[in-house]
């Protein structure tokens, strides 16, 4: 599988799909940002974060992601159901569902995935451009 116009170099297929899902819910385009996750690449940019990482690292990442996909499977209650086969809507409730489960733990995988999307997202230069925070703007502020 490709994302975007180079092939995946640590990801599985599953796991880019996994993280689509996810980036799909939190970085849609109708935010105040016209910048979607598919505009900034942030699936590539992730594949290629794992790509550097030390095995026994990447190996961490890749079991959030699969406890990603079975946190979903015990959300949604049925057996085989796919988060590529999820509405955006749904998907939606299942992240918020995930933000404030009981448990500390599951909160903190949410977390966990968060913030690695986020990271991806915030870091990309389309985006810290269009939020002014460029070198010249920071240039400017000092």
């Amino acid at each position: 599988m490709a994302v975007g116009s180079a092939p995946l170099r640590a990801l599985t297929r599953r796991e880019a799909a996994v993280l689509t899902c996810v980036a799909r819910v939190l970085f849609p385009r109708d935010r105040s940002i016209d910048l979607d996750f598919d505009d900034v690449e942030v699936v590539t940019r992730l594949d290629d974060y794992a790509a550097r990482l030390p095995p026994p690292q990447r190996l961490n990442l890749k079991a959030l992601l699969a406890g990603t996909e079975v946190a979903w499977l015990a959300w949604v209650r049925r057996p085989g159901a796919a988060m590529v086969d999820a509405d955006p809507e749904q998907l939606a409730q299942f992240l918020d569902h995930w933000s404030r489960h009981p448990n500390y733990t599951m909160r903190q995988a949410w977390m966990a995935v968060k913030s690695l999307l986020v990271m991806a997202y915030v870091e990309a230069p389309s985006v810290l451009e269009a939020i002014g925070a460029t070198e010249s703007a920071r240039e400017e502020v000092a």
